[in-house]
C-alpha cells in the first residue's frame, strides 16, 4: 500500500471549507485514479429534478449496440464527490461491463440534507427507465450502483423501489457502503478509526451533515441495514475492504439479504483501504474488482 496515496488528503479536514474538501477528492482521483481511459459517446447534460435539473453523463462504450445500464451514484460523505471525481471510475465500469453508464450528480450536503439526495437517486432511476429506447437499453437489465455514500444511495434506491414497486431492478452493486448510520461502535469502526484514509471522525461528520436529526438515522431510507424485511430485493454484490471503518457494515447486510432469500456474491478484499475501487494505483486489485463484477453481471444478468 502506497503510504504516499494516504497523505494525499488530510485526516483532520475541520478547517478545511466544503469546497477545498471537494477539490481534495477530484485531486486524489487525479493523481491515483489511473490513465482517462476512452469511451466511445460521453454526453453531460442534465434531467429534472424534484427540486431543480440533475446534472447527469452518460458513458456509452458501443453507441451500436442495445447494452445493460448502471446508474452509478459516486461516493464522497453525501459532500465531496461529484461527475467529475468519479469519472475515471464510471469510464473503466463502462468499458470493461460492456455496460452504458448513468453517472448521477445528486445534491450534496452540507447544502442539502436527508433525503434530498435519496430523492435525486431514485428520480433518476425513475427516468432512466422511461427512457429506455432513447438511452437504447435493455430494461430488465438495469442495476444501480455506487461506492461508499454512493453505495449508500444505491441500497436505498433499491429498497425504496421496492416499497414503491417502482422500476425493476436487476442488480444491486455496493461497494464498501455506508449502511449504518446509526452505530459509529462497531469493531471495524474502532480498529481503523485513524491511518487508513477513511476516518472514523470524519465519517461521524459526514452522517451528521447528510441526517442531522439523530432519530432519523436509524430508518432504513437513511441506513439500509435497519430494513425489517429484505425479501423481494434484488440480488447484490457487495464488496467491502479489510482496512475499512465501513466493513463490518457491509458484511452485516451481507448476511441479512442471504437470510432473507436475497442472492448475494460478497467478498472482502483484504490488505485493502475504503476507496481502492477508485484508486488502481494500489494494485491490481482495483481492476479485478470491476472484472469480477462483469463476471458476476454477465452470468446472472
Amino acid at each position: 500500500m502506497p503510504a504516499v496515496i494516504l497523505r494525499l488528503l488530510p485526516e483532520r479536514e475541520d478547517n478545511l471549507s466544503v469546497e477545498e474538501q471537494r477539490q481534495n477528492l477530484r485531486k486524489l482521483a487525479n493523481l491515483a485514479g489511473g490513465r482517462k481511459r476512452n469511451v466511445a459517446r460521453i454526453e453531460d447534460f442534465s434531467i429534472p429534478g424534484p427540486a431543480g435539473a440533475i446534472p447527469v453523463r452518460l458513458y456509452d462504450p458501443a453507441p451500436e449496440e442495445t447494452l445493460p445500464l448502471i446508474l452509478y451514484y459516486h461516493g464522497g460523505g453525501w459532500r465531496s464527490g461529484d461527475l467529475e471525481s468519479h469519472d475515471k471510475i464510471c469510464r473503466r465500469v463502462a468499458r470493461i461491463c460492456s455496460s452504458r453508464v448513468l453517472s448521477v450528480g445528486y445534491r450534496r450536503t452540507p447544502e442539502h440534507r436527508f433525503p434530498a439526495a435519496l430523492d435525486d437517486a431514485y428520480t433518476a432511476l425513475q427516468w432512466a427507465c422511461q427512457q429506455s429506447s432513447t438511452l437504447d437499453f435493455d430494461p430488465q437489465r438495469l442495476i444501480v450502483m455506487g461506492d461508499s455514500a454512493g453505495g449508500n444511495l444505491a441500497a436505498a434506491v433499491a429498497l425504496r423501489s421496492r416499497d414503491e414497486q417502482g422500476p425493476p431492478i436487476r442488480f444491486q452493486v455496493l461497494i464498501y457502503p455506508v449502511l449504518d448510520l446509526a452505530n459509529t461502535e462497531r469493531p471495524s469502526y474502532l480498529d481503523f478509526s485513524e491511518g487508513y484514509l477513511l476516518t472514523r471522525r470524519r465519517m461521524q461528520g459526514f452522517i451528521a451533515d447528510y441526517v442531522p436529526d439523530e432519530q432519523m438515522r436509524a430508518r432504513p431510507y437513511a441506513s439500509p441495514l435497519y430494513c425489517d424485511n429484505p425479501e423481494g430485493l434484488p440480488p447484490a454484490i457487495i464488496f467491502t475492504a479489510g482496512f475499512d471503518p465501513l466493513r463490518d457494515e457491509g458484511g452485516a447486510y451481507a448476511k441479512k439479504l442471504e437470510a432473507a432469500g436475497v442472492p448475494v456474491h460478497y467478498h472482502c478484499y483484504e490488505g485493502l483501504i475504503h476507496g481502492f475501487f477508485g484508486l488502481p494505483f494500489f494494485g491490481p486489485k482495483s481492476t479485478r474488482a470491476i472484472r469480477n463484477i462483469d463476471y458476476i453481471l454477465k452470468r446472472e444478468v
